[in-house]
């Protein structure tokens, strides 16, 4: 990755206006650093929610905290797949972090702000918007959703399992955490198949 676009940037949007035959390794580490900040914009909101629950044993409280550890497990999975192919996630560089309130990143959800508060009746909206299945990447490109982009990321594994290496690879065993949500290994494209398909399925992806 030669330039590492910012927060702000429509990179997603960019990367998926790419033509297909010119999506290689650079294309998907590009795209992976990505899927990284865009899962990592979303575990503020919800862990602030979260932390201003007194009551840490309800139902309520157990719903959040189980999303909070989904996004956590989809963010350890897309930092495995950029290093399984080389890539690093660059998670403290001031162009990549995700500032609030502000969008998320890559031109995903235009005109969803996200911000930082306690649980609320406008939080409790805006995590419904957040998880609203298959969303648009932009307004002027309502065929382009998020599960589209993990879908086009999925294709250029397909085409390039070579590149594949299972190298510098973070495991966590999360599974009393919830169904999928250990951190495993990407050393194969089955492996790459079932990770992208645990981080698209709120997408509504099939």
């Amino acid at each position: 990755m030669t330039t590492l676009p910012g927060y702000r940037s429509n990179r997603i949007v960019a990367l998926l206006d790419e033509p297909a035959e010119l999506r290689g390794a650079d294309w998907l580490k590009d795209a992976l650093q990505q899927a990284v900040m865009l899962e990592l914009a979303t575990l503020p909101p919800y862990l602030c929610a979260m932390w201003s629950i007194e009551d840490q044993d309800g139902d309520v409280f157990s719903a959040i905290r189980k999303i909070v550890f989904d996004e956590m497990s989809h963010l350890g999975l897309a930092g495995n797949l950029l290093t399984t192919i080389g890539g690093a996630p660059r998670l403290a560089d001031v162009r990549t972090v995700p500032t609030y309130p502000g969008p998320l990143p890559g031109g995903v959800r235009p005109g969803l702000i996200l911000s930082l508060s306690g649980l609320t009746k406008e939080s409790v909206d805006l995590f419904s918007r957040i998880e609203e299945p298959d969303a648009p990447v932009a307004k002027a490109r309502t065929h382009t959703s998020i599960g589209a982009f993990y879908t086009a990321i999925l294709d250029v594994f397909r085409d390039h399992m070579d590149l594949i290496s299972g190298t510098r690879q973070l495991t966590r065993d999360m599974a009393h955490h919830g169904a999928g949500n250990s951190i495993v290994a990407i050393t194969s494209f089955a492996d790459v198949d079932m990770a992208i398909d645990l981080m698209c399925s709120a997408a509504a992806v099939t």
